[in-house]
C-alpha cells in the first residue's frame, strides 16, 4: 500500500522525518517496505507565462517562445504543439534539474539559442494518468492563476516522500490509515 506523506499532514500533525516515520510506524506493527522520494531531484524549476509564440524560422517542427518568470523574459524552443500566447507552464532555465537528474544548459536549436525548456509531466517525473490528451505529449499547462517565478515543487506539491506498506492477510485493519497512525501514537 503506497501512501504520500503530504496526505498524512493533512490529517495529523507530523514533525519527525520520513525515515523516523518510517521507522515509528513499523515499531507499531505496519511494515514499511520502503520510501520513495518525489520531486527530490528536481531543482530551480518556476513557473512561466508564455508571451509570443513564433515559428522557427530554421525548423518545421519546432517554435520559439517569448518567456517569462516574472523577473526577466527568456526565449525557449520547444517542439510542443499544445503552447499558446498566455499559457503558464513549468520553465527549467540553465542550471535547472529534472526529472532524471538532467541539468539544463542554453543550448542552440537549428540556429537559434534556447535558454531553457518547458516542461512537460514526465519532465517533472508527475504521472501522465488523468491528464488531458494535449498535455500527455506536450507541455504541462497550469492554471491562469499560478504565481510567476514560483517554484514548481512549492506550486505542485512535488516535494513528497511515499511510504510503501506490506499489506499482510493477518487483519484487514492494516488497510486504515487512521488506525495505523493511532498504533503509532501519531493520531
Amino acid at each position: 500500500m503506497l501512501v504520500s506523506v503530504n496526505w498524512l499532514k493533512d490529517y495529523v500533525d507530523i514533525d519527525e522525518d520520513v525515515e523516523q516515520l518510517a521507522e515509528r510506524l513499523t515499531m507499531s506493527g505496519s511494515n514499511v517496505e520502503g520510501i520513495e522520494y518525489i520531486g527530490k531531484e528536481i531543482e530551480k524549476v518556476v513557473i512561466g507565462q508564455v508571451l509570443k509564440v513564433e515559428d522557427h524560422p530554421n525548423a518545421d517542427k519546432l517554435v520559439v517562445c517569448q518567456v517569462t518568470t516574472g523577473d526577466d523574459n527568456y526565449q525557449i524552443i520547444t517542439g510542443a504543439t499544445n503552447v499558446k500566447e498566455k499559457d503558464k507552464v513549468p520553465v527549467a532555465l540553465p542550471g535547472s534539474v529534472i526529472s532524471g537528474g538532467q541539468k539544463l544548459k542554453t543550448a542552440k536549436l537549428r540556429g537559434l539559442p534556447s535558454y531553457g525548456m518547458l516542461c512537460s509531466a514526465q519532465e517533472l517525473g508527475l504521472d501522465e494518468h488523468g491528464l488531458p490528451e494535449e498535455m500527455k505529449d506536450g507541455i504541462l499547462i497550469l492554471p491562469q492563476d499560478a504565481p510567476l517565478g514560483t517554484d514548481v515543487k512549492e506550486y505542485l506539491g512535488l516535494e513528497d516522500a511515499v511510504i510503501d506498506f506490506e499489506i499482510t492477510k493477518v487483519t484487514a485493519v492494516s488497510l486504515a490509515m487512521p488506525t495505523m497512525l493511532k498504533q503509532s501514537g501519531l493520531f
